[in-house]
């Protein structure tokens, strides 16, 4: 039997295999374009199918949350309703269309900006302290430089 703290581990094992199968060519947009920018303090970039293309340190997504992140923009005014959980987090959502959704946290300051791209979703979280509006700047700013490249 497998209890909730092996299937974290599980998850996070998972998400590392992923990272080393890509071979971490998708870490530096994650480490450098997003939270070595100081906006966002943490981020990942997610594939369609929900899996973990790279992620910072600290930051996980638990069981499911990739694939409940893809689906949230196939219907993004549901979102509105019942708002998002990432990371074991709930956010209310302030914005949402087909391309970008912005959260912002229930408790607490901070939230969270998801930029879908034709192949990927990238997910930036910002805390108290940096800016709503610099941390949708450089999501958004790497959502269009993987657009312009295919991504």
């Amino acid at each position: 039997m497998i209890n909730t703290n092996d299937q974290d581990v599980f998850e996070e094992l998972r998400a590392l295999l992923n990272h080393y199968q890509r071979g971490n060519a998708w870490q530096p947009y994650v480490d450098q374009s997003l939270v070595g920018t100081g906006q966002v303090s943490q981020a990942a970039i997610i594939g369609q199918d929900g899996s973990v293309w790279a992620i910072s340190p600290g930051f996980q997504l638990k069981n499911g949350e990739g694939n409940k992140i893809v689906n949230f923009f196939k219907d993004p005014s549901g979102t509105s309703a019942s708002g998002m959980t990432i990371a074991g987090k709930k956010y209310f959502t302030l914005r949402a269309d087909d391309r970008s959704i912005y959260g912002k946290k229930a408790l607490g300051s901070g939230g969270v900006i998801l930029v879908k791209t034709s192949k990927t979703v990238i997910i930036g979280l910002y805390e108290e302290g940096q800016q709503p509006g610099n941390a949708a700047a450089v999501v958004e700013g790497v959502a269009d430089y993987l657009i312009n490249n295919g991504y």
